[in-house]
């Protein structure tokens, strides 16, 4: 095999690597959106189980203040104030999601959500993902039940 052949090889492979880039991208995209949704469905799952089992409120907190994508936790909230306060305690603490996912959370006036010792949540809400032009949205109702949806499908019920 000579030089040239080589470096021609090489040429037409750097070309179609180059080619799968932009699929490759919207891969890891998909796949951080499906981790990020799952994680959220354990863990809004996790805290209605949390609730009916202790029979005080638990509520999902982000780390640091209004910003969700530094990663949240399960807190029992023992006044239901949905703040963490001293000696409440931490039920379990989730990292950031991987990649470039952005989290928005809406459980109406800013308030993040907390489920009751009933299992129904304060009030219904939703958690959407974005991961660039993808996006994946979970909706709890009233009853404390969660389920996933794609809010750009043409038949989504979001």
């Amino acid at each position: 095999m000579s030089l040239v052949e080589m470096l021609c090889v090489l040429g037409v492979a750097s070309i179609l690597l180059v080619g799968t880039l932009p699929s490759w991208r919207d891969i890891l995209r998909s796949q951080a959106l499906k981790a990020g949704s799952a994680m959220w469905m354990a863990c809004l799952s996790q805290a209605r189980a949390h609730a009916l089992r202790s029979g005080a409120p638990v509520a999902v907190l982000p780390v640091v203040p209004a910003d969700w994508n530094q990663g949240w936790r399960l807190v029992r909230d023992a006044n239901a104030n949905q703040v963490l306060d001293s000696g409440e305690e931490i039920l379990h603490a989730y990292g950031p999601i991987a990649g470039s996912v952005n989290i928005s959370v809406d459980f109406g006036s800013g308030k993040p959500p907390q489920f009751l010792p009933s299992g129904r949540p304060r009030q219904a809400g939703t958690v959407l993902l974005t991961a660039g032009p993808q996006r994946r949205k979970l909706v709890v109702n009233l009853l404390g039940r969660t389920r996933a949806c794609d809010p750009d499908a043409a038949d989504a019920d979001c």
